[in-house]
């Protein structure tokens, strides 16, 4: 067999030979051609070529045939091409028999002889990405862009809010699509905090100037505290009766209805008979229905705080008359009552205070049975932030990794503590006011995995995982229970992230706290700046790399592994535990 020199060794195949003013060169000029031919075929003939003697013959004959050098480069490049033909045809073979899913699409080299050198280019318009089974995750399946060679096709808002700046961050990284101005009317998708001022009848539903957007028409349906408790409570009494339990007993006030005096009469009548019971200490939290990151949120273990607190709804009047009826007050205790009330505000941020005029302007209230016996991470309540999102398609996910809020203060139901928001209250926007805000954790933030920690450690009995299990329960139960009104948009190309709160109680028992439409991306800390932006660009790539690539002519592929530079993955955003090809939505279920 062929075996080139030692001096025919040292040189790199392709390189080009620089003007030597000897006799050497002429000399081993042949030598050093019949290495490169040799180098090229040797490199590429694995299964081709399994007989030595018949490659080194091979070589000789080939050799001495193309000794013209733009004869020799061609026969490089057939011989190459040939070669990698065989394998991808070999690779073809093999993922039809499901005898290897891993197979990849190589790309095809050419070989340019200019200027006495060879130049390797990409044949960037001849890859057709392999369809590939996803063995690690069947359910959420990789979806891989080809990226275009020409200016991109479509067009993105976003507005401004809730690091809207990350969101352009991300977008920037998908060729076929560019930025435009915030007041562009022309744009294929808008990011928006709020889906206010989207008018879904009027988003273009097919071809290259189809729309999406990332807020689903009906999201307010579970989104809503009200309509939240309405659909679930519906649900209960007609078909499962186990869904009305995922959320704390709570009740709902329409200021502006009849019935508010009946639901008042209700609430009452649960009120007294808890607080003639010394199993409770018969404390409830007062909600609008329509606000998120605390806002509005005030304590109450006496009617006569709950009637105050209502004064900015304008209807203490009504419920003042109720409570002298029942005799549970008299005219001095109204005046008591209302001076101690100022407590709260003490507590309260700016931001919140500013807010006051446009909560007193709501039309429904949400009453709800504050969780007493909470799960406690080092004598400290805390819930934990879950995100889901709802796709194009009308299928639910869970984002694989959430993370844990928790308090900045030791917990306590001390009636003089009543109104202290930090301990009570774990969402970071109340929490980052605190004066002990980063004192124990960075951030009040903890992972997944410093929890299951902490629960093996300390409650061994409550497992982690088991909560995990109650929270798609939780999940499903609220999708299910909103699935005919959700289902109901016209438009089929929109998709929602939304930010799920649960709370855990001291036997493991989880509970559906509310459902946020705007959930915070701020990366307050490490973690959050690890998590948001996976979480953000594995969502686009099952929504809008999926609803755009069906309008353009670029090749679409699902992998579990691609080393292409043409292709979407996670690899900038990498998450401990899982690979950058992973999309870490989980599917759970399907909207009818």
């Amino acid at each position: 067999m062929y075996t080139p020199s030692s001096s025919a060794l040292k040189l790199k195949p392709y390189t080009q030979i620089s003007t030597v003013q000897s006799n050497d060169y002429l000399k081993t000029q042949n030598e050093r051609s019949k290495h490169n031919l040799y180098f090229n075929i040797q490199e590429n003939k694995q299964d081709d070529y399994t007989d030595e003697s018949q490659f080194q013959s091979n070589v000789e004959v080939l050799f001495k045939y193309h000794k013209n050098k733009e004869n020799l480069a061609r026969l490089r490049l057939q011989t190459s091409n040939d070669v990698r033909m065989k394998k991808a045809n070999k690779s073809r073979e093999k993922i039809n028999n499901n005898k290897d899913e891993q197979a990849e699409l190589e790309e095809t080299k050419y070989l340019k002889y200019s200027k006495k050198e060879f130049r390797i280019k990409s044949r960037n318009n001849q890859i057709k990405p392999l369809l590939i089974k996803d063995q690690q995750n069947k359910m959420n399946s990789l979806l891989l862009l080809r990226q275009p060679s020409t200016k991109a096709q479509f067009t993105y808002v976003v507005e401004p809010g809730n690091n809207s700046e990350l969101i352009k961050k991300i977008l920037m990284k998908r060729s076929w699509i560019t930025e435009m101005k915030q007041n562009s009317t022309s744009w294929n998708f808008k990011w928006k905090p709020t889906s206010s001022g989207l008018h879904y009848d009027e988003l273009t539903k097919i071809g290259t100037k189809k729309q999406s957007t990332n807020h689903i028409q009906f999201h307010s349906e579970i989104s809503s505290k009200a309509k939240l408790f309405t659909n679930l409570t519906y649900y209960a009494k007609t078909v499962d009766e186990q869904a009305q339990f995922i959320i704390p007993s709570s009740f709902l006030l329409n200021l502006d209805s009849e019935s508010l005096t009946d639901e008042l009469d209700e609430f009452f009548d649960l009120f007294l008979t808890v607080q003639n019971s010394t199993a409770l200490e018969n404390i409830w939290l007062l909600k609008p229905t329509d606000t998120n990151r605390g806002r509005g949120i005030k304590l109450f273990n006496k009617l006569e705080q709950f009637m105050t607190y209502m004064q900015g709804y304008g209807k203490n009047g009504l419920i003042r008359e109720k409570l002298i009826k029942l005799g549970v007050i008299n005219e001095n205790d109204i005046i008591q009552n209302y001076k101690q009330s100022q407590v709260y505000e003490q507590y309260n941020t700016k931001n919140l205070q500013n807010k006051s005029k446009k909560i007193a302007g709501g039309k429904q209230l949400i009453i709800q049975k504050y969780l007493e016996n909470p799960l406690l991470i080092t004598n400290r309540k805390f819930d934990m932030r879950i995100w889901v999102l709802i796709d194009q398609d009308l299928q639910y996910y869970v984002f694989k990794e959430g993370y844990i809020r928790l308090s900045s203060e030791i917990y306590n139901l001390d009636s003089q503590n009543l109104n202290n928001i930090f301990i009570h209250l774990t969402n970071n926007a109340v929490q980052k006011t605190s004066q002990n805000y980063g004192k124990y954790e960075n951030g009040n933030i903890i992972s997944y995995k410093q929890m299951k920690d902490i629960l093996s450690e300390q409650k061994p009995n409550i497992s982690f995982d088991q909560i995990l299990n109650q929270i798609k329960q939780c999940i499903m139960y609220s999708m299910t229970a909103a699935e005919k009104k959700l289902t109901k948009r016209v438009n089929n190309n929109t998709f929602e992230i939304f930010g799920y709160d649960f709370m855990v109680d001291q036997q493991g028992e989880v509970s559906l706290i509310e459902i946020n439409s705007n959930p915070c991306l701020e990366e307050s800390n490490q973690l959050l700046s690890t998590l948001i932006p996976r979480m953000l660009n594995d969502a686009f790539r099952l929504t809008i790399d999926k609803i755009f690539s069906a309008s353009t002519s670029y090749s679409e592929s699902i992998s579990n592994k691609s080393k292409s530079l043409f292709y979407i993955s996670s690899i900038d955003y990498p998450v401990e535990g899982y690979n950058s090809y992973e999309n870490l939505w989980e599917l759970i279920g399907q909207l009818i």
